[in-house]
């Protein structure tokens, strides 16, 4: 597996900190909560955030501030050392730990042959990948206060995690944004100890997402997991209509 890493663009950042507005206050709206990771921890730029509809003067306000006052590159540069030395290895334990379980899965779920990692503003991170599936793409936000070389070898390990089952497995079966973090937690904390993500661990997907699951059929289990989720779904839906 090829790993590369650089960090963003002053316009990529400010491209990336709008998209986090949006999930922002989705997550205000679906769960009454916010999300730390989306955050840019730059306090000049917490009004941004404050808006619930970011009109086209507040965007033109704030990006002039985001590209004046808080980039820097040498921000994004603070893990080069961490990247370049362990990023490769730690994703490697991900490939190597679950490729053999893949191959009993007879499904679409494969190992990409090269991983990027882009680095920038905030905490946490999210994923994404190519049309064909061989490149998967990790942003990593290394900015927040909290950012340190344990929790970012922990992020990209559960970026590829989601990157592995995203398409053969999460869209095909419709999975919703809760159930999908909740077994993408439950394999990284059996398989690399990572830790569970409170609000999504009391979770309908536990009984389903075990140890035998994963190592001989997940795309089974997650497919029993959503027909069952999905009558659920339907009886509740029958008695609020009464």
């Amino acid at each position: 597996m090829k790993i590369s890493y650089r960090p963003y663009t002053a316009e990529e950042a400010w491209n990336l900190t709008v998209q986090s507005h949006f999930w922002h206050w989705r997550n205000i709206k679906s769960h009454g909560r916010t999300v730390d990771y989306i955050q840019l921890h730059r306090p000049i730029m917490a009004p941004m955030f404050d808006a619930e509809i970011l009109t086209d003067d507040i965007k033109q306000k704030y990006r002039e501030i985001f590209m004046n006052q808080v980039y820097n590159e040498n921000d994004l540069r603070i893990f080069d050392e961490h990247l370049s030395e362990h990023g490769p290895k730690i994703l490697q334990q991900v490939a190597d730990t679950l490729s053999p379980f893949i191959e009993k899965w007879n499904s679409d779920v494969k190992i990409p042959k090269e991983i990027k990692i882009y680095t920038s503003y905030g905490g946490g991170g999210s994923y994404h990948y190519s049309d064909c599936g061989d490149i998967g793409l990790i942003i990593l936000r290394i900015t927040s206060g909290r950012a340190n070389t344990k929790g970012i070898n922990i992020v990209i390990q559960h970026e590829l995690i989601h990157i592995l089952i995203d398409i053969p497995i999460i869209l095909k079966y419709n999975v919703p944004h809760q159930l999908k973090e909740r077994i993408v937690d439950i394999i990284g904390k059996e398989y690399f100890g990572h830790a569970e993500q409170t609000p999504f661990i009391d979770s309908f997907a536990n009984s389903y997402i075990t140890r035998d699951a994963i190592e001989n059929d997940l795309p089974g289990a997650v497919k029993k997991m959503m027909t069952d989720y999905q009558i659920l779904q339907n009886k509740q839906l029958l008695n609020q209509n009464g």
